[in-house]
């Protein structure tokens, strides 16, 4: 057998340390590698685990929900089953019952219902009378505004006080004076009075009235019944004697009268009537007896209006 050099070994112990540390080299990182893709892998399929026990807990509260819709429809359909027979029994009871609930399309004409619905901000605009003559609420106000019987019976008990009280002083405040108003000829008896401007009892007066329904109305209803009445307080009255009123009455022969009224800038005259009620408040009438009384039994209207 040939011996080798000496010098060969050395070499040969080189290239093999030189593989292995070249090996090393490359298969470490890879290690690490696949060591971090195990990790990564295990790290991933935790999270599947979670998911799937989320899914699987998100899966039965589903069914859970489910079920108690499945039983809210039920409970519904007995509720709306049990309702549409109460309705038919008091519609056949109390045919009206069927108009209590207002419209959802938020209004409208139905020919089918003896009723219509409005807002009430609407109802001050409507051409309404709201007070008679004697100062009462009118019975049809009252229904609307869903006043008892005994409550509407006291309010119109006072408001007619009030205004008979006020009516007097307007009548004790009246002065005769011998002037009449132009157009009023002199072809016979005539009367003409004035009425003194009485403007803190008018202003009064409207406070009193607006109190009285605020004790039986409330605010809401107060507020429309004063808005609907302005016409009411400004025309009747006097206008509440902000501005001096004058009415001029003369008779003619033939038992006709003539009549004119001057309020502050407006006036306004009629001629050739058979009755003056119409034209005078009630509670002036009497001052206009001398005319009235003048007139032949049947030809015009005594102090109180009659004929």
């Amino acid at each position: 057998m040939t011996e080798l050099p000496k010098t060969m070994l050395p070499r040969k112990a080189i290239v093999i340390l030189l593989v292995l540390l070249v090996a090393l080299a490359v298969g470490i990182p890879e290690q690490r590698k696949v060591a971090a893709a195990r990790t990564g892998l295990a790290e991933v399929r935790k999270k599947q685990a979670a998911l799937e026990k989320r899914s699987a807990e998100a899966a039965a509260a589903l069914d859970s929900v489910r079920q108690e819709l499945r039983v809210l429809r039920t409970s519904r359909d007995r509720t709306l089953s049990a309702t549409r027979q109460m309705e038919q029994a008091l519609a056949k009871s109390e045919p009206d019952s069927r108009w209590a609930a207002p419209p959802t399309d938020g209004g409208g004409w139905d020919a089918e219902s003896p009723y219509v619905w409005l807002r009430k901000d609407f109802l001050p605009q409507l051409p309404v009378t709201v007070f008679g003559d004697d100062g009462q609420l009118l019975p049809q106000v009252a229904e609307v505004l869903c006043a008892g019987p005994s409550a509407y019976h006291s309010l119109n008990e006072k408001l007619k006080h009030l205004l008979a009280e006020y009516k007097k002083l307007e009548a004790a405040n009246v002065q005769r004076i011998e002037k009449p108003l132009a157009g009023i000829s002199s072809d016979g008896p005539q009367v003409t009075v004035q009425i003194k401007p009485l403007v803190e009892e008018g202003a009064q007066l409207k406070q009193q009235f607006q109190a009285a329904l605020l004790q039986t109305f409330g605010q809401q209803r107060t507020d429309l019944l004063m808005q609907a009445g302005n016409g009411w307080f400004d025309s009747r009255n006097n206008d509440f004697a902000t501005e001096p009123k004058t009415y001029s009455v003369v008779r003619h022969p033939d038992g006709s009268y003539n009549l004119s009224i001057k309020s502050g800038g407006n006036w306004s005259s009629v001629g050739g009537i058979k009755d003056i009620s119409p034209y005078i408040p009630a509670h002036l009438l009497p001052l206009f007896s001398e005319v009235v009384e003048s007139a032949a039994p049947g030809d015009s209207p005594t102090a109180d209006g009659g004929r």
